[in-house]
């Protein structure tokens, strides 16, 4: 265990100065989309996306993609070209959402054996099933030799990232925000009613609305 710690150490210290990076991602969403573009404003930095696409969750306008610099859609690319292409744009660093997408870690796998430095996004809670037991079992060689710092939007997800072996400096926080310009300017929504609920999310079983 020790030894993927060392391990890890070398590649964080090498997440400093970022002109280009490369983004595995799932399907692109409004607020991830907006983050990228901030990121853009910020930091003059060029990104290359990978991203799932025909999701009916998300049912984004292409042009949530044009801010990105190299877009490719997932399913369009296999392990071998998704590698070549992360090759030829020789980040400085890769963004992964998550570690689902076998292709995907596969690739950062090898491009953390390059030298790349890898943040994988982690925004599942811990609760103690079967599978996320397993996971911390295989960490040290199933995802430390691919990931080094996990990026968590919360204390719940924190929890998880620490039983992964993701603590300290490797694990960073915050990962989530707002597409803030396209609300900074909307209008109050008044209801007459007593007792009233705002659900800001997608509209899929998952998320409980038939609950609330």
């Amino acid at each position: 265990m020790e030894g993927g710690v060392a391990h890890r150490e070398g590649r964080y210290d090498e997440i400093d100065d970022v002109d280009r990076i490369a983004v595995l991602h799932t399907n692109l969403s409004g607020y991830m989309a907006a983050c990228q573009r901030r990121l853009k404003e910020m930091y003059d930095v060029e990104l290359m996306v990978f991203y799932w696409s025909g999701s009916g969750q998300t049912p984004f306008g292409k042009e949530i993609y044009r801010h990105i610099d190299h877009p490719y859609e997932r399913e369009g690319e296999n392990e071998s070209e998704i590698r070549g292409k992360i090759r030829s744009f020789d980040p400085d660093a890769i963004l992964m959402a998550g570690w689902t997408d076998s292709v995907y870690l596969r690739v950062a796998r090898t491009m953390k054996e390059e030298g790349v430095p890898v943040v994988s996004n982690l925004d599942r809670q811990w609760q103690g099933r079967w599978k996320q037991h397993f996971a911390r079992i295989a960490a040290p060689w199933y995802l430390w030799s691919a990931i080094d710092v996990m990026w968590v939007p919360g204390e719940r997800q924190w929890e998880f990232a620490k039983r992964l072996g993701y603590t300290g400096k490797f694990c960073w926080h915050g990962m989530y925000a707002c597409d803030w310009n396209a609300f900074a300017n909307g209008q109050d929504h008044q209801t007459s009613r007593e007792e009233a609920f705002l659900f800001v999310g997608r509209y899929v079983p998952e998320k409980g609305i038939d609950t609330l």
